[in-house]
């Protein structure tokens, strides 16, 4: 099963970014999460168009499992 952490990000301009992680760790937690997310606010690491990231929409983990019909 493939794992991956998708982050939502508010952007000034009332638009939303995605950051995608591959295999996250297992052990994430929120508090992991509102970390990067301040770091990536309070340093304007994540701009769009001229826009910053201004908070968090919101994060979640999405698995997805392949099945092969054809191989």
């Amino acid at each position: 099963m493939k794992s991956t952490l998708k982050i939502l990000m508010n952007l000034a301009n009332g638009k939303t970014a995605t950051i995608t992680v591959q295999n996250p760790r297992a052990d994430i937690t929120k508090t992991d999460i509102d970390a990067f997310v301040e770091a990536i606010v309070s340093t304007k690491a994540l701009i769009v168009a001229g826009y910053p990231a201004v908070g968090l929409k919101k994060a979640y983990i999405q698995n997805v499992d392949d099945q092969e019909i054809v191989a």
